[in-house]
């Protein structure tokens, strides 16, 4: 099977990283009128960016980050699915290491579907 590049948008909430293909995400912000989103990530600490993507019906999300990373450029043999058996959900699409760190990510329209989960 031949590796294809991926971007990823890496960016910490509460002490952890995370990361999300950059497709998802339509723009980083320091306000607006996007509507943030509530997360099981964790409780920002000191953070006044929001990463703003679609979650359907024309309406914008915001997820709120302490910190925005950068953009990496690996291949996608280096991400690993997470085992079927791990009771994570959906929002967490797989894993990367960075060194001894893990890396998770996110699927973006999850976390919508996840904090409207958890609103109802």
């Amino acid at each position: 099977m031949n590796a294809i590049d991926v971007d990823v948008l890496l960016f910490e909430i509460a002490g952890r990283r995370y990361g999300t293909d950059v497709t998802q995400v339509s723009r980083i912000s320091r306000g607006g009128t996007a509507k943030p989103i509530s997360t099981l990530l964790g409780k920002v600490n000191a953070g006044s960016q929001m990463l703003v993507f679609s979650g359907g019906h024309s309406e914008e999300h915001a997820l709120p980050v302490d910190v925005v990373l950068g953009v990496r450029k690996m291949s996608s043999q280096q991400l690993r699915r997470l085992p079927v058996g791990a009771a994570a959900p959906a929002v967490f699409t797989g894993a990367w290491l960075d060194g001894e760190a893990t890396v998770l990510l996110l699927d973006m329209s999850q976390m919508v579907q996840f904090a409207e989960r958890k609103i109802a």
